[in-house]
Formats: structure tokens, sequence, C-alpha cells
């Protein structure tokens, strides 16, 4: 919905949150330690989303929404014991029926890829589920082999192009302000990583 809305550098901001709020599910919920560098670059994420409230006077939405929604679904991943192939065909049993209702609906209402007969944008949908599927099916055997820290950590690429899409490609506005609140994160972002480095030396060092 952000995508098609326009709102691809807000989803890009999300998907840089959802590490650092990932981090903090696991220290939550799993008792996941932290050192002093990750602690405080969840300090700077917080400050990053101050900028944008106080620039804009209002909540980025979009953005908390993706970053609380993944971090959610990783911390649920986390206390799945499942193959991943049958943890994916699980979720897509369940979500399914929803799919299907909004297909129908599309359809009936002449709205839908087959009932605009546009065969091109139905061979895209087509694919869309297996660019849906694959990462989906690699995230879930990640999410039970990787602690949630190290989960995160994986996740900056994605965002990345999101961004430089929604800028170049798309030529959606960006001002002061979210460059500012998108320094503020990357940096909390840099103190995350060598966090987690220290972390990965002192392990092999014990």
């Amino acid at each position: 919905w952000a995508v098609n809305a326009g709102f691809v550098i807000q989803t890009s901001m999300g998907y840089f949150l959802e590490p650092l709020i990932v981090c903090l599910f696991g220290m939550i919920f799993y008792k996941e330690r932290a050192n002093g560098w990750k602690k405080f670059s969840l300090i700077l994420a917080v400050i990053g989303l101050l900028i944008m409230i106080i620039g804009y006077r209002q909540l980025p939405m979009i953005a908390i929404g993706l970053g609380l929604t993944f971090a959610v679904y990783s911390a649920i991943k986390k206390s799945v014991f499942l193959s991943p192939i049958q943890s994916l065909l699980y979720e897509t049993i369940f979500l399914a029926p929803v799919a299907l209702g909004f297909i129908f609906y599309f359809e009936l209402n002449g709205n839908g890829a087959i009932a605009v007969g546009d065969a091109g944008k139905f061979c895209l949908l087509l694919l869309a589920g297996l660019a849906t599927a694959i990462p989906l099916g690699l995230f879930s055997f990640a999410a039970n082999k990787l602690p949630l820290i190290t989960l995160g950590l994986t996740e900056y690429i994605s965002p990345s192009i999101s961004l430089l899409l929604g800028i170049f490609l798309f030529r959606e506005p960006f001002d002061g302000v979210q460059f500012c609140a998108f320094v503020v994160i990357w940096i909390g972002l840099a103190f995350f990583t060598h966090g987690e480095v220290k972390e990965i030396r002192n392990s092999r060092q014990e």
C-alpha cells in the first residue's frame, strides 16, 4: 500500500528502523544482551524519529508501522520451531483465504487483473508471488538459526535500495527534515554494526 501510495522513502525508513526494533525485542523478550554501542544506537533511532515528529508535527506512521510489524514477525519466527518450508506453508494457508477474498472482490467489481484484461500485469502478479515467497523462505530459515540481533544486521541492503529508488526513480520529495532523520538513524546503525562486530570478536576469543 505504501509503495503504491507514493511513500517509498517512508518504507525505507521503516526498514532502517526494523533492525533496531528487532534488537530491542531481542533484549526484552529473549533476554539477549546488547552492549553499550547497540543501546546507544537505539537512542539515536528514537532521536531520528523525534526529528521527523517535530519537523512535520506528526508521527511517521508508515515507517513506525513497518518497523514494528516486521519486528513482531521476527520475534514470532524466533519462537516457532518449524522447518522454513513448514513455517511458510502454514503462513500461506492462514493468509490465503484473506487474499482470495480481496481477489474475488476486485475481480467482481471490474478492477482485478483478469477483469481489466491486462496480460502483462497479470504475469507480473504471478511473478510477485515468487518474489515474495523466496525471500520469506530464506528469512524463515535464518530466523531459527541466528540471534535476533544478527538477523536485524543483515537487513540494511533492501531499505538502501528503496531509498535510492524513492529519490531518483520515483522522484519523491526528500527535504532537510528527512535527510537529518536518516543521517541520525544511519549513525545509529553504524554504532549498531560496530557493537555487533565487537560481540562477534569477543565470542570468538572466548
